[in-house]
């Protein structure tokens, strides 16, 4: 069985750590990483969201907090610094789609990779569509 490789955001991977709608599909994806089947790739950048995200999830305890954050450094995610090349490819995407910079370096990352982006954000969804981005929710049924 081939190895794949996907770009996750924040957004799929807070799932992880805060039962959500849709968690059970990003734990899915979590034990595909834990089984080697499936690479996850991502910026730099998804720490700080990832860790801004838990902070300010509602009863979430500093401890809980701070043994999430060790986690995710210990889940093997290929991080990928940002580079000149990255970071105006995603300003192209963010300018035709009319999107942010951070969501769109996401974007960038699947077609340098030339793969699919998972996200939970249904409004970066409808705006940007395409072969590179599918909803958490509907992960399951494109694989």
């Amino acid at each position: 069985m081939e190895k794949k490789t996907l770009i996750l955001d924040a957004s799929v991977i807070i799932k992880w750590y805060i039962q959500e709608k849709d968690s059970d599909i990003a734990l899915n994806i979590r034990d595909s990483l834990i089984k080697k089947e499936t690479d996850i790739v991502v910026p730099g950048l998804i720490y700080y969201e990832i860790a801004n995200a838990l902070r300010y999830a509602k009863g979430a305890a500093r401890q809980d907090i701070e043994k999430a954050i060790g986690n995710i450094f210990l889940a093997a995610l290929k991080t990928e610094c940002v580079d000149e090349r990255l970071l105006k490819d995603a300003l192209a995407l963010a300018i035709k789609y009319d999107t942010t910079i951070y969501d769109s370096v996401y974007l960038a990352l699947a077609e340098r990779h030339d793969t699919i982006y998972v996200t939970a954000d249904a409004e970066f969804c409808k705006k940007v569509g395409g072969e590179h981005v599918v909803l958490l929710s509907e992960f399951a049924s494109k694989r």
